[in-house]
């Protein structure tokens, strides 16, 4: 199952962290989780055009996860509400469009034998989308239509698609009518229906969506006619839709469509509000989002029932953990509340011959410091919910009047509200939760809390919930009359469908943002190094590419440790015995050993080789020969073209297969220079780089991220050691002063005896750690300038 932030960034990567998605909504002003206007519960949070501007026009909000659309409401337009009467009176624009989507979570089965195997913690959550834009506000723009409206489709396949007469029985789940002899509509053919009608059938042991459709062009594979009406497959597999219009506007529609985390929900939509009884206005553009259940044993779900220890993990400290310092200190100190630390983030150190993890937590808006022996940590896991702070508050009267009612609420509760609370009224306010919020310690704890009380899209404004609004409005009843209009124009609870499944309108709300965080499967990156394959057999250049790979390797071990390493390979050239001592290289460092012998088998791995949304590639180092415009892996090979990534290969990478902090290497020769050299000279002297012809560059804007590469040849010189280290060498076991150390020597002894015994036995000199120094940038051509540079997108 996947996941989505609701937004993304404006220039419309994904956000991958939490943290930065917080700092883009510290510009809201209000809409804040839990505790609304007024002093109401407040079940979601707003996102408005102060924060994501880009999601009025340019941007579509985005599904949170995979799931099942069970009902929406679109508007043909804004509603208006009135404010006062007669000639005085104005009209305000809002929208009541929403989307309302169930999403069915299954975590990992147990795989532990005992009590626990095989079982899983399961949610059946939802997620809401109010204040979406109405209908015709899409019609002279470029913006996403939503693919969860029904009405009228049009849909253009992509493959032949059989067809069926009707089903003895329309209803979810039964056989699919038979098929029409043999009849199939040609690629490309464009049929039409109405999207209401698609219902899941069975053809043989699969289940396809299938709907009776009108042949609007195209034809049958044959010469056989086409049927007035007739049955068939409307699955993305078969058939892309590519409009509908919807026919219905301005009441609940029940639905029953498949969604995707990332895919288009809406934009923001606009919401003029009263902000005084003389008639003052705002206006905005805003969402309001919801994350909520309605299980009854949510308490097992967030006590991780399954016991599962899979995951990313935490170290868990309990409320009195007793945190020491480092020796020869024999000061201690005791927190006072719990705290979970991201384990591969909590360095582990040395004390006193101890493995020791480095804590650092805030308390009291303080730093705390000290030292945990690991032996005695407590570690848990992503599926631990309620010890890494998700508690829950409770409102447990069903007609309260939806006033948070703070003395009511456990401690836990009031200690927080009473950090927020910076002025000690008893109440508040916006700026208070502005500030406050701005905390990440503040805003982890109120984020975390899950809140158990009745949503705010069920009870009418003559229900007693909001009886506590005639006091809050005293005085000010045109305001009044105003806020219960809209109220009684959003509620849409008691239309649903039972099939929706929320027969009460007690739920248990999650903050949206941290819901996503917690319960989404952490991306886990890849770094990969590439060797290309070497004609020239000499033995000290033979495995210099594999070389240079495998030091990449140790660099990405010591600065990157937790992420995941690769090690590709050209094979062609290489022998078993050189190939078994790349592995065995691959296998020092913990990374994966990949083969390849062309570039398309490369491009096919970095694009396909892993679930690419949860294993992106964070970094891709290539070590090859190269001449402008194609990093050449088989250079001089007779399959040289086609191990080549050139002009005519490069674009088949998926830029989605990358992080959005990725960045491409390349030590090959030239792949900064975007001349190609017409006359044998060019070769040694170039004045005209070309730079941003380069295929450097040319990656950079379709990958949409740095790259990194040489404008001159580069040298391999070192990749066995310099002239000046085995100058060195030489002075081992002399009395001087300018002899290395005794280590030194030693080390040195120890690899180039180990290079010369591989020289013997496999025909090249290597050594198991890798290249001892880095690729450096050559002399030549003239002309061009020394180093290695950095290309950014155009």
């Amino acid at each position: 199952m996947d996941f989505h932030f609701p937004i993304r960034r404006p220039d419309k990567t994904p956000f991958t962290d939490a943290n930065e998605l917080y700092q883009a909504l510290e510009r809201e002003v209000g809409g804040y989780y839990l505790l609304g206007a007024n002093g109401f519960w407040h079940g979601g949070i707003h996102i408005s055009d102060r924060s994501a501007p880009h999601c009025v026009l340019d941007d579509a909000l985005c599904c949170m996860a995979d799931g099942e659309v069970v009902a929406y409401r679109l508007n043909e337009d804004y509603r208006e509400s009135t404010f006062g009467e007669g000639a005085s009176s104005k009209k305000l624009k809002y929208s009541n469009s929403f989307c309302l989507i169930r999403h069915e979570y299954r975590s990992p089965a147990n795989p532990e034998e005992g009590a626990n195997h095989g079982k899983q913690n399961t949610l059946t959550f939802y997620s809401l989308y109010m204040h979406l834009l109405p209908y015709n506000h899409y019609q002279s723009s470029e913006r996403l239509r939503p693919s969860y409206w029904q009405g009228k489709a049009r849909g253009t396949a992509h493959r032949r698609l059989p067809l069926y007469n009707a089903p003895l029985n329309q209803a979810e789940g039964e056989p699919a009518g038979p098929r029409i002899g043999k009849l199939e509509l040609c690629v490309s053919s464009v049929v039409e229906f109405d999207s209401q009608e698609v219902v899941t059938l069975r053809i043989g042991d699969q289940r396809h969506r299938m709907v009776q459709c009108t042949l609007v062009s195209g034809g049958c594979w044959g010469p056989e006619s086409v049927p007035p009406t007739f049955w068939t497959i409307v699955d993305d597999s078969f058939l892309r839709w590519e409009t509908v219009t919807p026919t219905v506007f301005n009441r609940v529609v029940s639905a029953n469509t498949r969604i995707k985390a990332g895919d288009p929900i809406g934009y923001l939509g606009q919401i003029e509000n009263i902000r005084s009884e003389e008639g003052e206005t705002d206006s905005r553009y805003q969402v309001h989002l919801e994350i909520f259940t309605a299980d009854a044993d949510v308490r097992d779900f967030l006590q991780n029932a399954a016991g599962l220890k899979t995951g990313k993990q935490y170290l868990h400290l309990p409320n009195g953990t007793v945190l020491r310092k480092q020796a020869p200190s024999a000061e201690s100190i005791t927190l006072t509340r719990p705290h979970a630390l991201e384990l591969s983030k909590t360095p582990l150190v040395q004390d006193g011959g101890e493995d020791c993890y480095a804590v650092r937590v805030i308390e009291n808006d303080q730093p705390v410091t000290g030292l945990l022996m690991k032996a005695d940590a407590h570690i848990i896991t992503q599926h631990d919910w309620e010890k890494l702070g998700f508690q829950i508050v409770e409102e447990q009267n069903p007609m309260a009047d939806g006033f948070l009612d703070v003395e009511a609420m456990p401690p836990f509760f009031r200690d927080l509200f009473a950090k927020l609370d910076t002025n000690r009224d008893g109440t508040l306010s916006a700026d208070e939760l502005t500030a406050g919020l701005r905390n990440p310690a503040l805003r982890d704890q109120w984020a975390k809390l899950v809140a158990h009380h009745p949503t705010e899209w069920q009870e009418k404004a003559a229900s007693p919930k909001w009886r506590r609004l005639d006091e809050l409005f005293e005085g000010i009843p045109k305001a009044l009359k105003h806020e219960k209009q809209r109220i009684d124009n959003f509620v849409f609870w008691d239309e649903l469908p039972a099939t929706v499944g929320l027969h009460s309108g007690l739920v248990y709300h999650f903050h949206p943002i941290a819901f996503i965080e917690a319960i989404s499967t952490p991306q886990e990156p890849e770094l990969i190094a590439v060797a290309g394959s070497q004609h020239d057999g000499s033995p000290g250049n033979k495995m210099m590419f594999i070389g240079q790979a495998v030091r990449e390797l140790a660099l990405f071990m010591r600065n990157k440790p937790g992420l995941a390493r690769t090690l590709v390979v050209f094979t062609p050239l290489y022998n078993e015995a050189m190939l078994s001592a790349a592995r065995e290289s691959a296998s020092l460092y913990g990374a994966n050993f990949v083969e390849v012998e062309s570039a398309q088998q490369l491009i096919n791995y970095l694009n396909y080789g892993k679930d690419r949304r949860r294993y992106p590639i964070e970094h891709l180092s290539f070590f090859s020969h190269g001449v402008p415009h194609r990093i050449a892996f088989g250079y001089q090979l007779s399959d040289d073209f086609r191990m080549s990534l050139d002009l005519l290969s490069y674009k088949k990478i998926s830029p989605l297969a990358f992080s959005t902090i990725a960045q491409v290497d390349s030590y090959a020769c030239r792949t900064g220079v975007g001349n190609r050299s017409d006359f044998p000279g060019e070769d040694f002297v170039q004045l005209l780089p070309q730079t941003n012809e380069s295929l450097a560059q040319l990656l950079a804007n379709h990958l949409k991220l740095k790259v990194r590469a040489f404008i001159r040849r580069s040298e391999y010189k070192y990749t066995w050691g310099s002239r000046e280290e085995r100058n060195l060498a030489k002075l081992c076991g002399l009395a001087s002063s300018q002899a290395p150390s005794s280590e030194w020597c030693q080390r040195w002894s120890a690899l180039r005896n180990e290079r010369e015994k591989f020289e013997k036995e496999i025909g090249s000199a290597y050594q198991i750690i890798g290249a001892l120094g880095q690729v450096v940038s050559g002399d030549s051509p003239i002309g061009l300038p020394d180093g290695y540079f950095d290309f950014y997108p155009k």
